[in-house]
Formats: C-alpha cells, structure tokens, sequence
C-alpha cells in the first residue's frame, strides 16, 4: 500500500498523541486516594436540676421542692445537682472540669467562686445557690456603685474538657428582686465525631492505569508497521488544482483517454459540453478532439 509523505506525518502525529496521552495517563492517574472515615463518637450527656430548700412556709410548707421560681423570702439555699457521662469506644476519658460562679450586670461582672478538679468516664456535682446572698452581694455593691446596674443574675457555668473536647453547661438566675427565675436546659446530649484519614484504592483505576501503558504501544507499534510496509510517496504537488486538472491517461490524433468517468464529467462542465454513451465508453467532443473515458469493466478503445 502507499501514503503520501503529508498523510504520514499526520498520522505519526495522531498515533504519537494516542501514545502519549496513554502515557500520561498511567503517571498521573493515581488509584490511591485519601479519604476520611469515622474512627470514634463521642459522646457528652449531663443533666442538671436544681432544687429550692425551704423554711417553713404556708404555701410548700418546709422541705425541698425541685423548681426554676425561687421565692428568696421562704428559701434558705438552693443546690444545683448537674451530672455529666462521656460515652466512646476508645477515647480517653479521663478529662477536667471548671466551675465558674459570676455575679453579672449589663454594666459590670464579678466572679463569686471557681475552681478545677479532674474526672475519669464522668461525674456528679452538688453546688449550693446561696440566691439570697447573691442578692445581697449585688445590693451591697449598688450602695458602694451609688446606682444599681440593670439586669442582675447570677451565672453557673460548668466546662468539661474531656476526649480532645470541650463541652459547656450553663445556668442563669435573676437577682434584684424577691423572685428569682433560673434559666437552663435540664438534659442535654452532644455528639463529637472522631475522624481518621486513611488511603483507600480504586480497583477501577488501578485496572485502567496497568491498562494504559500496553494501549501506549498499539499506536508506536501501527506507526512503525506503516513506515516499514507501506510505501511512502511524495504527495501530488498539483493536489491543490484538483478542482480544475483534468487527470487523462494519454492522448493521441486528437483522442484523449481521461482517467475515469468523473473527470469526464468535470471536463464536459468546464467545457459544457454533453457526455455522450458510446458503445463501450463515454465522449465528450470538443471540435477536432474526442475525450474519452472507459465504461467500468471494459477497456477504452484508442483507434
């Protein structure tokens, strides 16, 4: 078979783009990626509750009542009892915590009492809410202020530190007046997702990259058969005139033997002139010279 010189460089230029991108592929392309996965849940759950210790009065009579309204007059100490779990599969769970109790207004704060202490898988707490002290405390302050700074209350805050975690509860009373009204939520659970990153590998990538390097050598390898079996030729310099170059066989005494039926036809456009059917092939005449062309299977006469 043969190929021009310009058809072979484009088609080297085709297959060594096939080749090259089959290569490119299997060094770029990486079946390994990283990806993260759960590796633990932690888990905080606390509860917190806070109880009114009464004097004797008509209306609850003496004892104890769980509330969040605390008339101060009939109230001698109110007790906060918080309870907190931690819940995982291989965390730590040793950790600490930090209670913190702040008198605070819109104007100022003061921190009553703090203090750390530590805790292994959990632990309980009763913090006495001295309400009527508080409140002195902040009356006491108003005097020396000279005015009384709105919004009083007093703050329970209660930070956990566990498991690489911080976890927070906290717990408001109003001050100012006999009534005080504690604001919190009772129960609450929190949840930590613990995340480890670890490779995974693409068994569909790792097939299609071990693929692409013999799909590398399909293209080199058509590419070195043609340049080896096929005949490589110079290309029609005159290509370009193709649309207006009539390809004839030979000519002679005013007979002119065109190469195919098609050029016929090209040739009787040009000179518009009609193809006449002869016996064995087509003519067009043109004054003293006869263009022929043969009918396929059959020969065109030259005589």
């Amino acid at each position: 078979m043969k190929i021009t010189k310009q058809s072979f460089r484009i088609l080297a230029a085709v297959l060594l783009a096939i080749a090259a991108l089959c290569i490119a592929g299997a060094v770029l392309l990486n079946p390994e990626k990283k990806a993260e996965v759960a590796k633990d849940r932690v888990v905080f759950t606390d509860s917190l509750s806070v109880k009114a210790v009464l004097r004797e009065n008509s209306l609850f009579g003496k004892g104890e009542i769980e509330t969040t309204r605390v008339f101060l007059n009939i109230t001698e100490n109110c007790l906060a009892s918080y309870r907190l779990s931690i819940q995982c599969n291989s965390c730590s769970k040793k950790g600490s915590y930090d209670v913190k109790i702040t008198l605070e207004t819109r104007d100022w704060n003061k921190t009553v009492e703090s203090y750390t202490k530590t805790f292994e898988g959990g632990y309980t707490l009763t913090i006495p809410l001295d309400l009527n002290y508080y409140n002195s405390l902040y009356e006491q302050i108003s005097r020396e202020l000279d005015y009384k700074a709105s919004e009083p209350k007093l703050v329970l805050t209660i930070a956990t530190h566990a498991a690489g975690h911080d976890y927070q509860k906290r717990a408001t009373a109003t001050l100012g007046s006999k009534v005080s009204n504690l604001e919190f939520e009772p129960s609450t659970t929190k949840e930590f997702l613990e995340k480890e990153e670890i490779v995974v590998k693409d068994s569909n990538l790792s097939i299609l990259r071990f693929a692409l390097i013999p799909l590398a050598i399909i293209p080199v390898a058509a590419l070195v058969y043609v340049s080896r079996k096929w005949e490589i030729v110079e290309g029609d310099p005159y290509a370009k005139y193709s649309d207006f170059v009539v390809k004839a066989m030979h000519a002679e005494n005013g007979r002119v033997v065109v190469e195919s039926v098609e050029e016929l036809v090209k040739l009787a456009e040009y000179l518009n002139r009609p193809v006449v059917r002869l016996k064995g092939e087509f003519a067009v005449f043109d004054g003293d010279v006869v263009y022929v062309a043969k009918i396929e299977g059959r020969k065109a006469t030259t005589s």
